[in-house]
């Protein structure tokens, strides 16, 4: 599903979205009136003030040019998945399941028994970072972790009774997130969108 397909995105990518622009100003300490002092350069008031011109001021309301931000894949896809998380929070906020949460629970419906980095590598999550995914998801009943017969020292992940119950209702509310996506736009497009989105995944 569409949000699962973020998820990924969203562990991946989400330090690249943003490229780092890093501006630097000159700033202009006037002493006196041109003089210099122990190599230091001095501008006076009138110079600085023509070399800095007065900014315009864009107040409240004044439209915003995303100048060619338009035209960038990542920020288009940040700008979706923002949108697309904010409505599966919204439409989960009944048993508090956030994304991530969701597309873990559904991978260990699916693949009961499976290594914790497993998963992690499976969604594409740091190991550090769904360590303590897993510990929450235990807390609150509905993920057990199992130690493997052969490896006392790793274990397999599987849903507890409460989290298998849970799944269906999860499934349900996911499907209804699904179905406003479809509705927004147009049951053409969303299933053309699966097959690139998957391919710049793989960047």
């Amino acid at each position: 599903m569409m949000h699962n397909f973020l998820e990924g995105v969203n562990h991946r990518f989400d330090s690249v979205f943003w490229p780092a622009w890093f501006l630097t100003r000159l700033q202009i300490r006037a002493i006196g009136t041109g003089e210099s002092r122990k190599g230091r350069i001095t501008v006076s008031t009138a110079e600085a003030e023509s070399e800095n011109p007065a900014r315009p001021e864009r107040g409240a309301g004044a439209d915003i040019h995303f100048g060619l931000l338009d035209q960038r894949l990542g920020y288009i896809l940040r700008r979706a998945q923002v949108a697309i998380f904010a409505d599966f929070i919204a439409g989960c906020s009944h048993y508090d399941i956030r994304p991530v949460q969701y597309s873990i629970l559904t991978i260990i419906e699916n693949n009961p028994g499976l290594f914790q980095t497993q998963v992690a590598e499976a969604l594409g999550i740091k190991k550090t970072n769904f360590v303590a995914m897993i510990v929450a998801l235990e807390k609150r009943g509905l993920v057990s972790r199992v130690p493997l017969p052969h490896d006392r020292r790793s274990y397999g992940l599987y849903l507890t009774e409460t989290g298998g119950a849970l799944m269906p209702e999860l499934h349900a509310l996911a499907q209804a997130h699904e179905d406003r996506i479809v509705e927004k736009v147009g049951a053409e497009m969303h299933a053309a969108l699966f097959k690139p989105m998957k391919q710049i995944s793989t960047l």
